[in-house]
């Protein structure tokens, strides 16, 4: 277990952002919305300069007309998230990390700066 493990459920057990995140949580569940996407959207509204680049890529993954199929959602196809998840961490187990979503998307807003070859 390592320290973060140990730390978040007794931070989230005290305070204020107790019950804050309880609420979120039971908001997340009622929409059903992956706690992951709440909290990635937390993370943006931090960093509006990042919201365009998160629209583009989603549009960029979504899988071609992804409205005609169950979620109805653009989200990219399963086996691409796993390759994803497993090359970018080494693990395939449990959602995508927030913080390392944020490092990628400020990575693919310097790469559009770059001038084309």
């Amino acid at each position: 277990m390592s320290v973060h493990q140990g730390l978040v459920p007794w931070l989230v057990g005290r305070g204020w952002w107790g019950p804050a995140v309880a609420r979120l949580r039971r908001m997340a569940a009622r929409l059903g919305m992956p706690l992951f996407f709440l909290r990635l959207l937390v993370a943006l509204v931090q960093r509006p300069h990042l919201a365009s680049t998160a629209a583009r890529q989603m549009v960029t993954m979504a899988p071609q007309r992804w409205w005609s199929k169950p979620p109805f959602l653009p989200m990219p196809p399963a086996d691409y998230m796993h390759f994803r998840q497993v090359t970018a961490t080494g693990e395939a187990d449990g959602p995508p990390d927030v913080h390392d979503t944020v490092v990628w998307l400020e990575w693919c807003r310097s790469m559009r700066k770059l001038p084309p070859r």
